[in-house]
């Protein structure tokens, strides 16, 4: 019996060896539930759940675009300072009392503009005080009866001058 207790050494737990085999699956169990646990809490918003009315959204401002390209419709905006000056060329349009430009942050919504320029004479416009934070914004400029969209991107507050020019190609869907 003496012998026998001898052979058997320690117990398994005290053994190195069992720890070094033990250690990475353990390891990579823990790491897992970690990384389950942040998917859980940081879960993506990928799908739109009203996807139907953004395609159609979507199909409608394909549709002003092409508008602008037919029109001719193009826009340079100024930045100075705190003051948003855009020189229209309405091509064949008529000039619109006031135009409407969505700015949307790149970093995110929570700084997102919806800002209204009027008229100040033939084809100027102007808003005092926008109040566009520096970095990365995406621009769409409207009539004030959405009729005509162009797009354009700055990067503030290095870009001044910012060109709103038809996009080439557009075929909205039928």
């Amino acid at each position: 019996m003496q012998a026998q207790a001898m052979k058997m050494g320690k117990p398994w737990y005290r053994e190195g060896w069992a720890w070094f085999v033990l250690t990475p699956p353990l390891l990579a169990v823990v790491a897992g539930l970690v990384t389950v646990a942040i998917a859980v809490e940081n879960r993506d918003q990928l799908v739109d759940k009203q996807y139907y009315e953004s395609g159609i959204t979507i199909n409608q401002q394909m549709k002003r675009m092409a508008e602008a390209r037919v029109l001719g419709v193009s826009a340079n905006l100024q930045i100075e300072g705190d003051v948003l000056h855009v020189a229209l060329n309405a091509g064949g349009a008529t000039l619109p009392a006031r135009l409407h430009l969505r700015a949307q942050y790149a970093s995110g919504a929570h700084v997102d503009r919806d800002l209204i320029l009027t008229a100040v004479g033939p084809g100027d416009y102007r808003l005092d005080d926008h109040a566009l934070a520096p970095g990365r914004w995406y621009m769409a400029l409207e009539d004030d009866q959405h009729r005509w969209l162009l797009h354009a991107e700055a990067e503030l507050p290095a870009t001044h001058t910012v060109a709103f020019v038809p996009e080439q190609g557009l075929t909205p869907a039928a």
